[in-house]
């Protein structure tokens, strides 16, 4: 697969990364394994600290019906992260318990079907169950079949974060307390300044902050922000039987030292709120717990119940896009491609004819961001991505999924429809 970008005379020696969420600890494990120093700067006093900080994650495919460029780069993100947590799962509390996702309406159970019959996984990867097959994998009763994932999982988000950094501990280091404000390039040294480090190349991911800077504030109005809540109820004696996750218009685990894991609501947030002020409520709770109840009834976990049941929670926000892709790649210079590509809304060139790869970009300045909910998978790959390129490496994805993904696809739409960006 060819390189998405002009071949650079020679790869990084060191880089600065700003976040130690899943993004950014996907990327350090990706850069580092390659032999580049990486420092890591964190706003917060510990890894994982916001979105990537759910004790237990659920990891599951992301698919589409029909052929996608959003279901082709799920597809293989999921791909991608199963064979990393095969490899280092014992280190981040990875149980390969495999994900049903129920066909709790019509509407889904197409879905589900068309699915099943377009991933082109074979039968050890996806099956389709009817509510007897679903029962004796799920270990509890159900009220419909659905299709299941034998390689999906759980896991602990905060420990994959703290296993990718150690695979390569002697190239990662991790600045806590370190809130970034500007990055600024020193054009003699043709280095990155970031606060007080400097670097040959800069990873922005710090989740829904990736647009405070000069660099991407224009990306902003592209993004979507999101509080959600995961609850935690304890494991009754019917619930315990649970030996698989259960996706439907919310998702639960199995026990985990008898507490599952349940969520997750969704709230789109104004780009202007107040993301300090985000806490738990009792209304979310409800929520989750009576998505539950409706699904699965068998588990005994109802609003009666609550009471007892409930005995945490935690929100947090998390970012996606306006097309729910990722962004992942390298920055792209605004003024510039307004500039080249202005014709656009002349109808003079078209958005299929540009080639991403002659366009204006920083030097080795990157960003990830944009993950939603699918980090746990999606991060993964979108770090050897990142890492592919700024080494002169064959992308691990096709081009069509590069220029999906590419951060500038929202500049260059915008020009079409005559945006003020």
């Amino acid at each position: 697969m060819q390189n998405q970008y002009f071949t650079k005379a020679q790869k990084p020696k060191t880089a600065i990364i700003i976040g130690a969420g899943i993004a950014g600890c996907a990327i350090a494990f990706a850069l580092a394994k390659r032999g580049i120093r990486v420092k890591i700067v964190e706003k917060n006093n510990k890894i994982a600290n916001e979105a990537s900080g759910n004790i237990i994650g659920v990891a599951y495919p992301r698919l589409t019906a029909k052929s996608s460029d959003f279901g082709d780069f799920y597809k293989q993100s999921f791909l991608y992260a199963k064979n990393i947590l095969q490899e280092i799962g014992d280190k981040t509390s990875f149980k390969q318990s495999g994900c049903l996702m129920l066909n709790y309406n019509l509407k889904i159970k197409k879905r589900n079907i068309d699915i099943f019959k377009n991933t082109g996984w074979d039968n050890s990867s996806v099956k389709l169950l009817n509510k007897k097959q679903a029962e004796d994998i799920a270990g509890v009763a159900l009220n419909c079949g659905g299709i299941f994932y034998p390689y999906a999982g759980y896991l602990s988000p905060p420990k994959l974060c703290q296993a990718l950094l150690d695979m390569y501990v002697d190239m990662i280091d991790v600045e806590f307390k370190c809130k970034i404000n500007s990055i600024d390039r020193n054009g003699q040294k043709q280095k990155w300044q970031v606060g007080k480090f400097e670097a040959d190349m800069v990873v922005i991911a710090s989740g829904r902050e990736i647009a405070n800077f000069e660099q991407t504030k224009w990306l902003c109005k592209y993004l979507q922000f999101i509080a959600g809540q995961v609850s935690h109820i304890k494991a009754n004696k019917y619930s315990q039987n649970l030996r698989t996750v259960i996706a439907h218009d919310g998702y639960i685990s199995p026990a985990v030292e008898n507490i599952h894991y349940a969520g997750a609501t969704f709230h789109r947030l104004d780009n202007s709120t107040d993301f300090t002020n985000i806490i738990e409520t009792m209304v979310d709770n409800t929520e989750n717990i009576s998505k539950i109840a409706q699904n699965l009834p068998a588990l005994n976990i109802n609003k009666n119940t609550i009471d007892m049941n409930l005995v945490g929670a935690r929100a947090q926000i998390r970012v996606s896009t306006k097309d729910h892709l990722p962004v992942i790649g390298r920055v792209p210079k605004l003024v510039n491609w307004k500039v080249e590509y202005g014709d656009l809304k002349y109808g003079k060139i078209l958005e299929k004819d540009i080639n991403f790869k002659y366009s204006s970009y920083f030097s080795n300045l990157y960003l990830i961001g944009g993950l939603g909910s699918h980090g746990m998978t999606s991060a993964l790959l979108a770090g050897e991505i990142i890492a592919s390129d700024a080494c002169c490496e064959a992308s691990p994805v096709l081009n069509k999924t590069l220029r999906a993904v590419n951060v500038g696809r929202y500049i260059v739409r915008a020009i079409k429809r005559g945006e003020v960006i």
